[in-house]
């Protein structure tokens, strides 16, 4: 599983979710918290189409974490204040970061995951397209 695969998964998960990873690779691995879960201003950059230049589009509230798992540095970074999701979000990393061996278990509780919220996605488009109004119907006469 790919790095952004995994974190497109995780940071729509529950926290107690989260939670049960963290300490799971906690009770194997010690945990060294580098930088305490926090809110960071960050600017927004866009490209604008036309002469394709940058520009910051706006600023937005951040939770942010940093951790050391084994000597490997792991980030959690998330929008609004999430401060315990980014601390989770900053142990997975650094676990996946060094390549520990617990890592290939969480990978099947992360895809079961990413499994159960794909299949409520379908279901909540499913709801919506149930309202979705047909207008070629109502022009034949």
């Amino acid at each position: 599983m790919k790095r952004k695969e995994r974190t497109q998964i995780l940071v729509h998960c529950p926290v107690d979710f989260l939670t049960r990873l963290k300490q799971k690779i906690e009770s194997e691995h010690p945990v060294r918290i580098v930088e305490d879960p926090q809110l960071s201003l960050v600017m927004v950059k866009m490209r604008e189409s036309a002469q394709s230049s940058l520009f910051y589009l706006t600023e937005m509230v951040v939770s942010e974490c940093k951790v050391e798992v084994e000597g490997v540095l792991g980030i959690g970074i998330l929008q609004e204040n999430q401060l315990e999701k980014s601390l989770c979000l900053a142990v997975i990393d650094a676990a996946y970061n060094a390549s520990l061996k617990c890592c290939e278990q969480l990978t099947a509780m992360i895809r079961e995951q990413g499994r159960l919220q794909q299949k409520q996605r379908i279901q909540e488009n499913e709801q919506i397209l149930k309202t979705r109004v047909s207008f070629e119907t109502m022009d034949k006469e």
